[in-house]
């Protein structure tokens, strides 16, 4: 299934001049940046110290063995990593993560809230890591060293638990080679997932991301109000 938003989404538009050294660079389209605990059948463990046959647990599917791996780094080139290519920081509590955690614009996150079951009428939701960063306290992070970015998959598409209860999608096939800026570059490079997992558009994520944050604001006015009382 088509995932519903595309590099150009991303704000990575346009051509490069043929001369252009960081047509050749290569970086990390997607993945788990290196740092991150995963639940496992061993405790909680650094995403870039898994190996294939690994058991992970899933929220669908229990404990489910590693079939594929890739890794690479978050960008090759020599000059600056581009902006669009910058992970996301969400703070902790955001998506019931236990600490600060770092994302991939491109990957997908589960969310839940009442927001999504009045919307899409299910209170858990696919969306672009993306979509989060119009929420109070997400930002962008400058790479200030070399960042390794994992991915791992299974023999079929899995949710998986990460940095406490926060969820990623790792759908099947997810590991493979680094993308090529020249594909980055390109407005035809878009992610896939199938049709097991429904992924919103980048649109519908950020008017269900706004949503959620109107909802909080709503929770926040009475315990204000409770307190100054």
């Amino acid at each position: 299934m088509f995932m519903g938003w595309k590099t150009s989404d991303l704000g990575i538009t346009g051509s490069r001049p043929a001369g252009d050294r960081r047509r050749d660079a290569r970086g990390a389209g997607h993945g788990i940046v290196a740092g991150t605990l995963v639940a496992t059948s061993m405790g909680w463990r650094p995403v870039e110290a898994l190996m294939v046959g690994d058991e992970v647990m899933t929220f669908d599917g229990g404990m489910q063995r590693i079939t594929g791996m890739s890794r690479a780094r978050l960008w090759t080139g020599e000059a600056e990593c581009p902006r669009p290519m910058w992970p996301i920081r969400v703070p902790a509590g955001v998506m019931g993560n236990r600490r600060d955690l770092a994302l991939m614009p491109e990957e997908t996150v589960v969310i839940e809230s009442d927001a999504a079951e009045d919307m899409f009428d299910d209170p858990f939701a696919l969306i672009p890591a993306l979509a989060l960063i119009d929420m109070p306290g997400v930002e962008r992070i400058r790479p200030a060293r070399e960042v390794e970015v994992v991915s791992i998959s299974f023999a079929e598409d899995q949710v998986i638990f990460v940095e406490g209860s926060a969820l990623i999608f790792c759908p099947t096939g997810a590991a493979g080679a680094p993308i090529g800026m020249a594909a980055v570059l390109s407005e035809e490079f878009n992610g896939t997932a199938s049709s097991a997992y429904q992924v919103l558009s980048l649109d519908d994520a950020r008017l269900l991301a706004s949503c959620m944050v109107a909802e909080q604001a709503a929770r926040d006015v009475p315990a204000a109000a409770r307190k100054a009382a």
